[in-house]
């Protein structure tokens, strides 16, 4: 297995997640966040951008009110969120206002996965805070957010803003350095796994997690977030946030574990596909259009088409089926599910006599279509 490094050289655009227990461990020290904060704004000045997904907001609320367990009501966790947003917030703005570089807040909401219109106007929001050089501190609304409807946690939600924001390198600063064959905090013989070049179940079967009752991102939850950023093209680096070494990563040093991105960066939208897993409707096709659209990566077309279910409206993401109801990949649509079952199965030819208006010959273009398999 190779060990190189050499992508993480060519990075300029990094999202940063720090999470709780590591930024808010007793082990981590002023010196160490000072030494971070000074790594960021060297690298700045070279023309690196950088961007913050920092957890803590209900751990602050649950300090500020001198509470040691997490609570379990959705209501109480989000009062406090509420109480330690602005206390974490503060944590930033003091970080960074030395340097004289201010720091921006964005909240994120769910909706902006599945709306692709919400999804374009934060990216141009993002676009706007960098032209005015400030850092950005995103974390979840969760003041607001419902369980249904939340990232997850925020390796989740740190994958999302480097897809977003179309980042070159994910760095996961969090508890331990790295991926370890089996659990480093029960285990002094564990062993730190410096490179991954796929994440596959083999890799799965060598993780034993530990709970928190801080933080809920474990190292699997890591693993299965990362597998995002990297089909997308994006590197990620597992590390220890406890004392993060920024500017060794950024050496190539072997610190903590690099997980290689697949060659082809894709474009933005298909970034949205990627994150998008709640579909609308499904799609089922016959073997011939699921090869072409496989082996050949073509459009989806009506003459491929066996049948169609749920409702959905045109725009909308949808999943394409096989006779044997697997999913294949996701995409958006052209028509609704009413129109769609009008035109299955014909040739693109005869759709438009079907169809008042003037219509696409594809029900999915290839360019809004990813393979999921």
């Amino acid at each position: 297995m190779k060990k190189d490094r050499s992508f993480i050289k060519k990075a300029r655009r990094i999202v940063l997640k720090i999470g709780t227990n590591a930024i808010f461990n007793p082990l981590f020290k002023d010196e160490d966040l000072k030494r971070l904060i000074d790594e960021i704004v060297t690298y700045k000045k070279k023309g690196y951008e950088f961007i913050i997904v920092s957890s803590g907001a209900i751990f602050c609320g649950m300090k500020k009110l001198n509470l040691e367990n997490r609570p379990k009501s959705l209501r109480k966790k989000q009062a406090l969120a509420s109480i330690g947003q602005n206390i974490l917030m503060e944590k930033w703005v003091k970080a960074f206002e030395k340097h004289n570089i201010s720091v921006s807040q964005v909240l994120f909401t769910y909706d902006i996965v599945e709306n692709r219109q919400r999804f374009v106007c934060t990216q141009n929001c993002f676009s706007a805070i960098r032209e005015y050089g400030a850092i950005p501190i995103v974390n979840e609304n969760d003041s607001i957010s419902v369980e249904e409807l939340n990232f997850g946690d925020n390796d989740n939600l740190s994958v999302f803003t480097a897809l977003l924001i179309d980042a070159d390198l994910l760095i996961l600063f969090t508890d331990t350095n790295g991926i370890f064959n089996k659990n480093p905090h029960k285990y002094k013989n564990a062993k730190r796994i410096s490179h991954i070049n796929k994440i596959d179940e083999s890799i799965f079967n060598q993780i034993e997690d530990k709970e928190s009752d801080v933080s809920k991102g474990g190292m699997k939850s890591k693993l299965h977030s990362a597998k995002y950023a990297i089909d997308s093209g994006v590197g990620v680096v597992i590390a220890d946030g406890k004392k993060p070494m920024l500017d060794d990563i950024l050496k190539t040093y072997d610190i903590g574990t690099f997980i290689e991105p697949k060659k082809d960066k894709k474009k933005s939208k298909k970034n949205w596909l990627i994150f998008n897993e709640k579909i609308k409707g499904k799609i089922f096709v016959d073997e011939g259009a699921k090869k072409s659209i496989l082996e050949k990566r073509t459009s989806l077309l009506p003459i491929g088409v066996t049948k169609v279910a749920g409702n959905f409206i045109k725009g909308e993401v949808v999943g394409v089926f096989d006779a044997k109801n697997k999913i294949f990949a996701r995409g958006i649509s052209f028509y609704s599910n009413s129109e769609i079952d009008k035109i299955k199965g014909l040739k693109t030819k005869n759709i438009q006599t079907l169809l008042d208006n003037k219509t696409p010959p594809e029900i999915i273009d290839r360019n809004n279509m990813i393979m999921i398999i």
